[in-house]
């Protein structure tokens, strides 16, 4: 379940940015097996049930964020607590450490059609590094290594080419350079 001062996730045919942090400011991610297997779980969950899209990711050592598109009441919702469990039985088993991800802490936003192209860029340029970022989907968007899992036509449609996209992610960053952010 997301906080309680987040939106409830139950409208069909919306769009909805769902961000995680390690609890105790923990890391989320202790080294790349464990990044594999986050990403092992979002195929698991995705391909298996038409009622969700995963539209962009960004994985960071203390944080993730997933753009998703939500085809039927409720399907965010449950994505977020079968990542969770696995997860943290997972992170257990493999560190010894309990509880990392909470289901009453993830955070999500409702997204509207005319923000979406937006809430992708800030998604994909919030790594240091963001053009090389091993731990995003920003690679799918500009070469065909897409998972099967992760569907980029929503977002693709909005923005035309790959260049395209690649000069909208630059000036967004240019910008946030020359005013300090």
């Amino acid at each position: 379940m997301p906080s309680r001062n987040a939106v409830k996730v139950n409208v069909p045919g919306s769009y909805y940015q769902l961000c995680a942090d390690g609890a105790g400011g923990r890391f989320v991610y202790a080294d790349e097996a464990d990044y594999r297997f986050f990403l092992s779980l979002l195929e698991k969950y995705l391909l298996k049930n038409d009622s969700i899209e995963a539209l962009v990711y960004c994985l960071e050592p203390y944080h993730f964020d997933l753009l998703l598109c939500q085809i039927i009441e409720g399907s965010a919702a449950k994505l977020m607590h079968n990542i969770i469990i696995d997860y943290n039985r997972y992170f257990y088993e493999q560190h010894g450490v309990e509880d990392l991800l909470s289901e009453s802490d993830y955070k999500v936003l409702i997204v509207t059609a005319d923000n979406l192209l937006d809430v992708s860029r800030r998604i994909h340029i919030k790594p240091d590094g963001w053009i090389d970022y091993s731990n995003s989907s920003l690679r799918a968007y500009f070469y065909d290594d897409v998972p099967a899992w992760l569907n980029k036509t929503r977002i693709a449609e909005l923005y035309g080419s790959a260049v395209e996209y690649l000069e909208f992610l630059e000036d967004y960053q240019k910008t946030c350079d020359e005013i300090g952010v």
